[in-house]
């Protein structure tokens, strides 16, 4: 009998956030440390003052499935839809920069 192999549906993780540091990497490495491969991960930065875009261009580096975008403090609905606006995955999945999978 043949198996049929199918590619597993890409997820977007949509993580907006706003002078998070202390915990973001923290973040970052639990969606990366998940079974589940096949994702893409947007940080949306709102605006944030501490050295937010320094560890997350850490992880961008190293890993092509996560992606960085800055906004000027715009709150938590707009750095949502621009996560939504960049996202390509057919699931979407929202997450706190200091929440865990």
């Amino acid at each position: 009998m043949t198996r049929l192999l199918f590619a597993k549906p890409l997820v977007t993780i949509i993580v907006p956030t706003y002078n998070y540091a202390h915990f973001i990497s923290y973040m970052l490495a639990n969606i990366q440390a998940q079974t589940y491969k096949n994702w893409e991960c947007i940080v949306v930065d709102d605006g944030s003052v501490d050295n937010t875009r320094e560890i997350v261009n850490g992880f961008t580096a190293i890993d092509d499935r996560i992606k960085y975008f800055y906004q000027e403090n715009q709150y938590q609905a707009v750095a949502k839809n621009t996560g939504l606006k960049n996202s390509h995955g057919k699931y979407i999945q929202f997450l706190d920069a200091d929440d865990l999978l």
